[in-house]
């Protein structure tokens, strides 16, 4: 079985080290592999955390963080089927 582990984080890679060590740990001590999904902004329209800042997408301008409320699209990300685990870095 593979573990699903969905991962908030800023879209500019400011949080580079904390997901290089929070990947290290995760890979390190799981007991089954595990796939990670890093969830943050794009400006790629084929991506399922697009959003192109003028209403296209995600709409974040009121969000917390630029990935607050991704966590509530993790089932649909996922097809509503299976397991799995949120964080953020």
């Amino acid at each position: 079985m593979t573990i699903r582990v969905f991962v908030g984080c800023a879209p500019n890679h400011e949080d580079a080290e904390s997901q290089a060590v929070l990947e290290w740990s995760l890979r390190k001590h799981a007991s089954e592999p595990i796939e990670i999904e890093w969830m943050k902004l794009s400006r790629d329209p084929d991506s399922f955390w697009f959003s192109d800042g003028n209403g296209g997408g995600w709409n974040t301008q009121n969000w917390a963080t630029p990935f607050s409320c991704f966590r509530w699209a993790i089932p649909a990300f996922c097809n509503f089927e299976g397991r799995a685990v949120y964080c953020d870095s």
